[in-house]
């Protein structure tokens, strides 16, 4: 009986869900926090680092609602097998390709064009598998993200150690392959409105005011936010430390998330969704101001463990809020739209934002300067919140 039970859990759709989390994740740490670190050992300068990291986010605006609407009308299974298989080949091009500033832009480029699909086509799967699953919540399956970020951060930094930072891109692409077996498995939930969507009927999804502000400062926290997504590595090393600590910090940071994919559902129900984005955001701007005043790089690792509050809490809040602002025949538009506004818009002004000052001033201040921009933030959403008509806390 028991081992009836083992394989029941291990065949089920939860258990595939959170391996597909596992390895993408995994893909995702190994390839994008690193990559500034891969341009600065191409000896790339501040500015050209922002301009080329910027390219990931400039795509994922333009492409990623794109993406979105194509799911949402033609299937989110089949547009997720795609996202996955063209990114894991597109990434060994990468790894092979010369290490020309030709090269490097036409494989960031390319890269990002499958990439940028993958998670918010399985944030989608995830909602409405719960959807029929009520004991399961987004944090149950999105937990299991933050643990194959801490592997994938660990590995690429044991990786980089003992080879180099170009190998970041084999690294991701051996676990983007590992999801095959498992995206195998998927199926397409139909519900009652996917035959019946019109194009017509986005646009009070595009006119809805409470979202559209809330966007928009989510653009502006993450634009502060990326000098600690994409600027840590080079942070670190600015301050004496190894490229294995670097390593070492993300798997904290990974770590740092675990317990908060469960208590973000118990401060839902406590404090409600609204103030756990607000106490997320101010936990951000006191993390970026120790990054300011810290030049010991043992510190770091302190200050990372505040990622599961800081971020984790934000995101899971994001998602959900989100979530409850659209109709569910546009699920997947509205998650791509908050993808598009966090690591679109937000992370293209950030990453040129973030390299313009790093040319001009040493990170330490950089990181004072973004925390002042999330305080300013804070306030702004307190007063929004305000003013929004507060219909999604149930």
């Amino acid at each position: 009986m028991a081992a009836n039970k083992l394989i029941s859990v291990i065949q089920s759709p939860a258990t595939n869900l959170r391996l597909l989390y596992v390895f993408s994740y995994a893909a995702w740490t190994a390839w994008i926090p690193f990559f500034g670190l891969f341009l600065k050992d191409e000896h790339m300068g501040g500015s050209r680092i922002g301009y080329i990291s910027s390219l990931i986010w400039v795509i994922m605006l333009i492409i990623q609602p794109m993406w979105g609407i194509k799911a949402d009308k033609s299937g989110k299974v089949p547009c997720y097998k795609a996202s996955v298989l063209l990114s894991a080949l597109l990434l060994l091009v990468f790894f092979f390709a010369g290490k020309s500033l030709l090269s490097i832009v036409l494989c960031t480029v390319g890269c990002s064009l499958a990439f940028i699909a993958v998670q918010p086509l399985q944030d989608t799967l995830a909602l409405d598998y719960i959807d029929t699953n009520p004991g399961l919540s987004y944090g149950n399956l999105r937990f299991w993200g933050a643990v194959g970020a801490g592997v994938g951060a660990q590995v690429t930094g044991l990786v980089i150690e003992h080879l180099s930072s170009q190998y970041i891109f084999l690294t991701a692409s051996i676990f983007l392959l590992c999801c095959i077996p498992f995206m195998w498995r998927l199926k397409e939930k139909q519900t009652k409105h996917s035959m019946r969507m019109e194009f017509k009927d986005i646009k009070p999804l595009l006119a809805n005011k409470g979202l559209l502000s809330f966007l928009v400062v989510i653009v502006f926290v993450s634009l502060a936010q990326t000098s600690i997504w994409y600027y840590i590595t080079i942070y670190l090393k600015d301050i004496g430390a190894s490229d294995y600590m670097a390593g070492s910090a993300l798997t904290v940071d990974s770590l740092g998330e675990l317990p908060f994919y469960f208590l973000a559902a118990v401060l839902f129900r406590k404090i409600g969704i609204r103030r756990t984005i607000l106490l997320a955001f101010l936990a951000t701007a006191i993390r970026l101001f120790l990054y300011a005043v810290n030049d010991k790089p043992m510190a770091v690792l302190l200050i990372e463990a505040s990622h599961g509050i800081s971020w984790t809490l934000m995101w899971v809040a994001s998602v959900e809020y989100v979530n409850r602002l659209v109709k569910p025949e546009w699920r997947t538009t509205g998650q791509s739209l908050l993808w598009a506004a966090y690591y679109g818009a937000g992370q293209i002004l950030g990453n040129l934002w973030v390299g313009y000052l790093y040319e001009r001033i040493p990170m330490q201040s950089v990181y004072a300067i973004n925390g002042g921009i999330v305080v300013v933030f804070f306030v702004i959403t307190l007063f929004l919140f305000r003013k929004i008509p507060n219909n999604v806390e149930s």
